[in-house]
């Protein structure tokens, strides 16, 4: 089994820093696979020194930065199946779930027939047990048929198959909840999330507000919400601005740490 991985680039170029989602290696041999997530920038710290620039990853270990969810969506092949409708998941495990995430990359996705990949990162949800999948289709050729997905966590390795074959948006419902294929069916009905209502308060001093986008996980006793952005049509994140945002997830228990972060974009 592999033990270790090092990684490392060699700073060369005018835009050398990497972020570095995960490696996956597969053994030709064998046909098992090792994920090494990493999750975290590699950069040179300051001039002449690339230390930043080097990697050692564990295989399914956490321990460098949130775990990763491996997550494959198969559009079905069947006349008009495609849709240029966001489409968003929602992963449950055993310890919580990584929150709502729209799917979205850089490729076309979900165009008939086609499969997409995209990676979730959250806090470690324990085994993975079920997904919500959820479209925000509303107009002419906003339906789209979901063939199924795969979710891989990087902290175990599994893959669980979800399969649907069936319609989501207008009139069909916009939202799904999936078991494991093979899991008990009776499961499959539509969870009753939790909502928490955020409020933050933008600070009342020069230059306090903020364009970028900001996230945030909310850790309790009986689980956990990965990073969900903090958006509403209002202008949010305003000097001396108060901003309410209900968070939707599984029962936390009493909350315990709350992490908030930006991206740093925005003019």
């Amino acid at each position: 089994d592999l033990t270790k991985l090092v990684i490392w680039h060699d700073n060369s170029g005018a835009s050398a820093d990497w972020h570095l989602q995960q490696v996956e290696v597969t053994s030709s041999s064998s046909s098992k696979t090792w994920l090494f997530p990493c999750n975290q920038w590699l950069k040179a710290q300051s001039a002449g020194d690339t230390n930043g620039c080097r990697a050692e990853l564990l295989p399914g270990s956490a321990a460098t930065g949130p775990t990763s969810y491996k997550t494959v969506i198969t559009t079905s092949s069947i006349r008009g199946a495609g849709t240029d409708a966001d489409v968003f998941i929602t992963i449950f495990g055993s310890k919580g779930d990584t929150g709502e995430r729209k799917l979205d990359n850089s490729s076309n996705n979900f165009e008939r027939g086609q499969v997409d990949t995209f990676f979730v990162s959250s806090p470690d949800i324990g085994d993975v047990q079920r997904v919500v999948v959820r479209t925000a289709g509303g107009g002419l050729g906003a339906a789209w048929h979901l063939a199924g997905a795969t979710v891989t966590s990087s902290s175990t390795g599994h893959e669980l198959r979800f399969t649907h074959n069936n319609w989501l948006g207008n009139t069909r419902g916009r939202q799904v909840e999936l078991v494991p294929d093979g899991a008990d069916a009776v499961a499959a009905t539509i969870s009753q999330l939790v909502g928490y209502l955020v409020k933050v308060y933008t600070s009342d001093v020069w230059g306090a507000g903020t364009d970028a986008s900001v996230y945030i996980e909310l850790h309790g006793s009986q689980g956990s919400i990965g990073a969900t952005r903090l958006e509403t049509a209002a202008n949010n994140f305003e000097r001396g601005q108060q901003d309410e945002f209900v968070v939707k997830g599984s029962e936390l228990g009493d909350l315990t740490k709350l992490v908030i972060w930006h991206d740093n974009s925005g003019a």
